[in-house]
């Protein structure tokens, strides 16, 4: 099982920047799979195909009656149907704001130079860090 650094969107307006950045990379012919949480839902995910790296990328919302601070994280898994293992990457979102957008952004980089291998990608929320696999420096 390989980790993936992640690549961390933390600016307001990286919505329109995410976009138009992943403009030219061709998306992947799988339709990856979204897993929400109660607190975070998963609003969006595309995975392009950045030449030696696949782009995970998309939106998260938060429920409009969630109240509380947001723990977690994104855990994003490649998988591949010739039998090689998992690519396995963490991410967090851009910050979400507690009144007015609910919205937030992420995206990820999974170090993959043969895109058209990866048979399925699942984001999943993760309401906790896991002490072990928490990325240096990401606050869960």
């Amino acid at each position: 099982m390989r980790r993936a650094t992640a690549l961390q969107i933390v600016a307001g307006g990286a919505v329109g920047v995410l976009t138009s950045a992943c403009a030219h990379n061709p998306a992947l012919a799988i339709t990856p799979d979204m897993r929400s949480g109660k607190s975070l839902k998963i609003w969006s995910v595309h995975a392009e195909d950045a030449g030696d790296t696949v782009l995970v990328h998309g939106l998260v919302r938060r429920p409009a009656l969630a109240l509380g601070m947001l723990y977690g994280h994104l855990h994003v898994v490649a998988r591949f149907s010739d039998g090689r293992p998992d690519v396995i990457a963490d991410t967090r979102w851009s910050r979400i704001a507690p009144r007015g957008s609910r919205t937030g952004s992420y995206a990820v980089r999974l170090p993959i130079a043969d895109a058209a291998a990866v048979s399925h990608i699942t984001v999943s929320y993760a309401p906790t860090a896991d002490a072990a696999d928490t990325i240096p420096g990401m606050n869960p």
